[in-house]
């Protein structure tokens, strides 16, 4: 019983670190946020800080990344906000649509 417990943690833990594996990362700031995705652009601090959201739109327009975030647990989706920095791993599948579009795996929030 011990074993079958041991492997059963085992096989868990493979899993949950597969998630990530051979995800690649993107990090910026998020821009938009609605329940089912964000909008990541490669902003610095001072850009976040001192432009409004239209603005930031338009200086954005085709770059960065929405990503999905359905997939996401519920308590990490509420804890994102626009303006805070976050790296997202992704699969590395993006539609080549302007600004890209992927599914988010993970999103860490930097700041």
């Amino acid at each position: 019983m011990t074993t079958i417990r041991t492997l059963l943690k085992f096989c868990c833990l493979l899993l949950l670190s597969a998630c990530t594996l051979g995800a690649v990362q993107e990090e910026g700031y998020i821009i938009s946020k609605s329940d089912s995705e964000i909008w990541v652009v490669p902003a610095n601090e001072k850009e976040i800080e001192e432009e409004e959201f239209e603005e930031l739109a338009e200086t954005f327009g085709g770059e960065g990344t929405y990503f999905k975030i359905t997939s996401l647990d519920s308590k990490l989706r509420d804890k994102l906000k626009a303006g805070q920095k976050v790296i997202v791993y992704y699969n590395g599948n993006k539609a080549t649509s302007a600004p890209g579009q992927a599914g988010a795996i993970k999103v860490k929030i930097v700041k």
